[in-house]
């Protein structure tokens, strides 16, 4: 169960992080790229048995962080906008 429900939450995750790409301007575009291709790295070493001596559940962390902390990047990054718009 917790296997399924973690790769559901990786797809749909990792999707988002790729597809907000599209929503910032230059220099913070890549941020969601780079972050994503870590997840991505995360997860094959995770496939192919090599946890890089962190240990299964250090692999994992390092799956989902990156995601995360673009989620909170993103939304204040959005905050910043709405703000700007108001002003104008």
């Amino acid at each position: 169960m917790h296997g399924i429900s973690a790769l559901i939450g990786l797809i749909f995750g990792l999707g988002a992080t790729f597809m907000s790409s599209r929503f910032v301007k230059s220099p913070l575009s890549y941020a969601p790229i780079i972050l994503g291709g870590v997840t991505l790295l995360a997860v094959v070493l995770q496939v192919s048995g090599f946890y890089l001596g962190l240990g299964l559940g250090g692999i994992e962390r390092l799956e989902i962080y990156p995601t995360l902390l673009w989620g909170l990047v993103f939304d204040g990054y959005l905050i910043g906008e709405s703000s700007n718009t108001n002003k104008a």
